[in-house]
Formats: C-alpha cells, sequence, structure tokens
C-alpha cells in the first residue's frame, strides 16, 4: 500500500500546507496529499494508506512433483480466517478430483499456497470467502 500524509481541504490556507503536515512528512518521509474541496474526509491531518496492488503469481506449467507456488495479494481486502484455496483436478474419465490448500503464510492482504502435484494433467483453482465469494482463480497444468 502507498502511504501518504493527507491533509484535508480545510487546513489549506492561501494554498498553504500547514507546518503540523510538513513535519509529519519529514518524519515519516512520506509523500503530501492535499485534500480537495468536497473531499468526505475532513478529519486531522494523518497518514493515509491507499490500496493499490490486486494480483496472483503462479506458475502456469510445472513438473510432475514439483512444488507450485500459488501467491495473492489483494490490498483491497483484508483476508478473513475462512479464505480458501480450493483444487480441482480435471479428471479424463470419471469424477474431478476436489480438494482445499491450506496457506503457508495469510497475512491481512498476502496468502501463500505451497503444493505438489504428483498426478500430471489440467488443475484449476478459486481463491475465495463467504463473504466475498470467488477473489481470485486460474489454472496450471501439471507435466
Amino acid at each position: 500500500m502507498k502511504r501518504h500524509v493527507y491533509v484535508p481541504f480545510k487546513f489549506l490556507k492561501n494554498g498553504d500546507i500547514p507546518q503540523e503536515a510538513i513535519s509529519l512528512a519529514k518524519d515519516t518521509g512520506l509523500s503530501i496529499r492535499l485534500g480537495q474541496e468536497g473531499d468526505s474526509d475532513e478529519s486531522d491531518i494523518h497518514v493515509m494508506q491507499v490500496p493499490e496492488r490486486n494480483g496472483i503469481d503462479f506458475r502456469k506449467t510445472i513438473k510432475s512433483n514439483f512444488v507450485q507456488p500459488i501467491d495473492y495479494t489483494n490490498e483491497f481486502v483484508i483476508f478473513p480466517s475462512d479464505l480458501k484455496c480450493e483444487v480441482t483436478r480435471n479428471a479424463t474419465f470419471g469424477q474431478a478430483e476436489k480438494f482445499i490448500l491450506k496457506p503457508v503464510l495469510l497475512e491481512s492482504h498476502i496468502v501463500k499456497y505451497r503444493a505438489r502435484f504428483a498426478e500430471t494433467g489440467i488443475y484449476d483453482f478459486i481463491i475465495s470467502t463467504d463473504r466475498h465469494g470467488i477473489l481470485s482463480e486460474g489454472k496450471f497444468e501439471v507435466l
């Protein structure tokens, strides 16, 4: 997340930035973001976090029994404890196999999964929560 020192519009007098904001920016090493007239956040001068990233990283193909990393970052959502990664192996004949991966790391905006897949084939996965539904999905092949 990007962080800025936010100065609400009501604190801007004749276009000058208040000394309090300049001091806070100097102490924290952050840039200053000026509010616009009519902004809903008309509180005090403070450090503001702005979410930016929402993406997933995984390998499109892996060799059998090699580790598949699935790393998902979403700064727009705080991950709840019910976050899950459901993987489905598309079987050529018969029923598709489904299983849930357990995260090796779960933070408020980052989750990392690691799994080995012995069976070759195409695998689909969905990262979801009960509250937010599907957050991300993908497909990879085990060779």
